[in-house]
């Protein structure tokens, strides 16, 4: 609702007025990639790969933020001499012109409610490897100030990066293989728009 032009100001006919529209939702962002997997780490066995392990730059998945890379390292597990543990470096970037807010603060950001900086740019993700299953899940946990968060990544200047580690690994008779990495983001997203 408007005020009254006359009352603010008698001598006008019109007046100009700034008008903001601020939105704020809760968003996820899929992203699937074609990663190759090699249990042939040291390239002991003389048999020709159909991929190879990497580092891949991906485009925008359509949505406020997005993965950007991913690296791959096959690592041997120290205690299962013939087992190798993929383990990935996920990238990830607000490349929107708006503000990442932690998913259940959402509406506290369009409104007055107080938010804690810890709240903002707070993204948790989840990464599977084959499909999308409880044992196909890798462990993104990380440890920041010396407390354990299981795969929240807080983006500074806009971006920051994680590791997942497939802590079940893969026999090293597997050889190597491509499969399917799904990183699922879930966030809030706020973005103000003025005329």
């Amino acid at each position: 609702n408007t005020k009254d032009l006359s009352l603010t100001d008698p001598q006008s006919e019109f007046h100009k007025s700034l008008i903001s529209i601020t939105s704020c939702y809760k968003y996820q962002t899929k992203a699937v990639e074609t990663v190759c997997i090699d249990t042939d780490v040291y390239g002991f066995k003389k048999r020709e790969k159909p991929c190879e392990a990497g580092t891949i730059t991906l485009n925008s998945q359509g949505a406020p933020v997005a993965v950007t890379k991913i690296e791959s390292e096959m690592l041997p597990d120290k205690d299962k001499p013939d087992v190798i543990k993929p383990r990935f470096i996920i990238t990830v970037r607000n490349i929107g012109n708006g503000e990442v807010v932690k998913q259940e603060k959402v509406e506290a950001a369009c409104s007055s409610d107080p938010i804690s900086y810890k709240e903002w740019n707070s993204v948790n993700i989840q990464v599977y490897i084959s499909d999308i299953s409880e044992e196909n899940k890798l462990d993104c946990d990380i440890v920041k100030e010396g407390i354990h968060d299981s795969g929240t990544m807080i983006l500074k200047k806009k971006e920051d990066s994680i590791r997942c580690t497939y802590e079940k690994g893969y026999s090293e008779d597997k050889g190597t293989f491509a499969s399917p990495l799904y990183v699922i983001l879930d966030y809030g997203y706020t973005d103000t728009i003025s005329q």
